[in-house]
């Protein structure tokens, strides 16, 4: 039984998988197990898995009779899971070759903690850098109220959903899915994050070692996105969840997410304060004013 497993969940992934499963073979620490589940993809995913499959035994592939969907995949690799340690690993994502080796030795420093993560960007598809995330190691903390009020206060484009892509003890991956498991909701990888950490506390190493591929490159009838750089010179004001119901759903996602502890009315309260901005900036973007000059 290896020590790590890794569940990577794959659909239509020809364009990135080699890449990401090679910067997994690259890894300076060895004792892992890839298991890559193909969710009945329709292009030459399960040719290339077959061909890794014969070339390291470590490497795993099932293929779904059919199609499942991204959360019910990651659930379905999160419950074959075995070992000491979990992460999930997304078809088309880069690992720098220390990634795995540094958490592993941030979790020896920190024995109380159930997730280590580092810090990590966001790349264009000709891996050039799209976002850089500089403050995003200060969410690093215990199991306590300073680390789950410093998360909820982070905007949500700053990266903290890709907490959800750390190494875990698999233990705690697995009670954090209960607490909130992947859905198909706004925010499930916020909420389900959040769960982790406020349950088991989260290490955030400083070092860039995780490149999360810009959303779209996979899909094949998407071809018209170009490699840039994005700047967000007020990250407050982006993609808070008003309007359509689902300000609401984010507010019981975190009530769910932080079931067994005492801190959700202290959330409540940050939420609500953060939802007068956000709402201030949904009218502003529907040109409110011009209902008032009829």
């Amino acid at each position: 039984m290896a020590k790590v497993f890794i569940g990577m969940t794959a659909y239509n992934a020809e364009k990135f998988l080699d890449k990401a499963v090679d910067s997994l073979c690259e890894q300076s620490y060895k004792d892992w197990e890839l298991l890559i589940s193909d969710d009945a993809s329709t292009d030459k995913t399960q040719k290339i898995c077959e061909e890794y499959v014969k070339k390291d035994q470590r490497i795993k592939y099932f293929r779904q009779s059919k199609n499942i969907g991204q959360f019910d995949n990651f659930k379905f690799v999160l419950d074959k899971a075995c070992g000491e340690y979990f992460m999930w690993a997304g078809h088309d994502d880069l690992w720098n070759k220390e990634f795995i080796n540094t958490c592993i030795k941030n979790f020896e420093k920190y024995p109380d903690r159930g997730v280590s993560f580092t810090n990590h960007n966001v790349i264009n598809i000709d891996n050039s850098v799209a976002i850089e995330y500089s403050t995003f190691p200060n969410l690093s903390g215990p199991k306590n109220l300073w680390t789950v009020i410093k998360f909820v206060l982070s905007p949500e484009i700053l990266g903290k959903p890709n907490i959800m892509y750390s190494l875990f003890r698999l233990y705690c991956a697995k009670k954090a899915f209960c607490y909130y498991p992947q859905q198909n909701k706004w925010g499930s990888d916020i909420l389900f994050s959040l769960a982790a950490i406020s349950h088991f506390g989260v290490i955030i190493d400083k070092k860039v070692l995780f490149h999360k591929r810009l959303g779209g490159y996979s899909d094949p009838k998407k071809e018209d996105y170009k490699p840039r750089k994005i700047i967000l010179k007020n990250p407050k004001n982006y993609i808070f969840p008003i309007g359509g119901g689902r300000f609401s759903q984010y507010l019981e996602g975190h009530k769910q997410a932080l079931r067994d502890t005492s801190y959700y009315p202290v959330v409540f309260v940050i939420l609500l304060v953060r939802s007068i901005r956000a709402v201030a900036i949904y009218l502003k973007t529907r040109n409110y004013k011009k209902y008032f000059k009829k």
